[in-house]
């Protein structure tokens, strides 16, 4: 990871966030699945817009929730949900207020023109702009500039960069947060809200999974501990830049309220760490996810092409 720091600054523009988890949508079952295949997605676009081999890579970021399409979309949106991306759409310059404080002139927006379990008004692209290229037609290899691009271009914020955190979702219906605009050996990998789960290398994983003694559940695809094992689970700890950022036992567990939504029993405890699929020094070592991002204030950095870390009130809190 390139170098990461976790600042703590005031920042001039904020959004509070809500949640809602549809679970009749159906598609919480083979997360890992889900999310393997993301990983995949996104080491395979990085490749292609590098060329040749990931391993050179240090940091590759995608805050763009689901799938390719949506890479390409800057909608403002005030509400999350899990479908299939619009396949056709056009592109438009017009004027998005994000608030009274926040008005973007002349933000580049796609308009789909048909979509399918999508109950959602549209999708907040925050970038990274690269992910835009070869998505406009016939303009191959124009890049289309984020909302945080153009908040950041027009004056309304003093750094092109963004903030998340949320709070660690307990109900379908429960679930608060943040985004924020303005001021806040080397392993590659992705920061990404669009993934579940914390994934890690194979190698790393089998590791991991040996140390917990869990075995694989067949019917989440999820590791699965007892509670005598979670009593002996310990802190997983990520070393950045210098400084240890740990997932707490309780923050390793997907939430109990949630088993049966991705197929599981009620009483099961499962973890959130699964495997990407690939070894180590392949490109592509570890995807920080929605359950990661539940814990740690995240700032996404793009003028200095950095990610940095922060604790919040939910790092340590017993919740699952």
């Amino acid at each position: 990871m390139t170098r990461a720091v976790a600042i703590r600054r005031d920042s001039p523009v904020n959004f509070p966030l809500k949640r809602r988890l549809d679970l009749s949508l159906g598609n919480f079952k083979n997360i890992v699945l889900r999310d393997v295949a993301r990983a995949n997605f996104l080491r395979g676009r990085a490749q292609s817009l590098v060329g040749g081999s990931l391993s050179d890579i240090k940091l590759i970021r995608d805050e763009v929730h689901n799938e390719q399409a949506m890479n390409a979309f800057n909608f403002y949106t005030t509400k999350i949900g899990v479908g299939t991306p619009p396949t056709t759409w056009k592109e438009y310059l017009d004027t998005v207020a994000l608030s009274s404080d926040l008005v973007l002139v002349n933000q580049s927006i796609g308009a789909a023109s048909s979509s399918q379990g999508l109950d959602i008004d549209g999708i907040l692209g925050i970038g990274p702009k690269d992910l835009t290229q070869g998505t406009l037609n016939p303009a191959k290899n124009d890049i289309i500039p984020t909302v945080t691009d153009t908040a950041f271009a027009q004056g309304h914020i003093g750094q092109n960069e963004i903030g998340v955190y949320f709070e660690p979702i307990t109900s379908p219906s429960q679930g608060t947060g943040q985004l924020s605009y303005g001021d806040y050996h080397h392993i590659p990998g992705v920061v990404d809200t669009g993934s579940t789960l914390v994934l890690i290398a194979t190698d790393a994983f089998n590791k991991y999974r040996e140390a917990v003694g869990a075995v694989l559940d067949q019917d989440t695809g999820l590791l699965r501990i007892n509670a005598t094992q979670f009593g002996q689970l310990q802190n997983l700890v990520f070393q950045i830049s210098g400084s240890n950022f740990e997932l707490t036992p309780n923050a390793q567990l997907w939430p109990r309220s949630l088993n049966t939504a991705i197929g599981g029993s009620k009483d099961c405890l499962y973890l959130i760490v699964a495997d990407i699929g690939i070894p180590s020094g392949s490109g592509l070592d570890f995807i920080n996810g929605y359950t990661f991002l539940e814990r740690f204030y995240t700032s996404f950095d793009t003028t200095n092409k950095r990610v940095g870390f922060a604790r919040t009130h939910y790092t340590d809190l017993l919740l699952n």
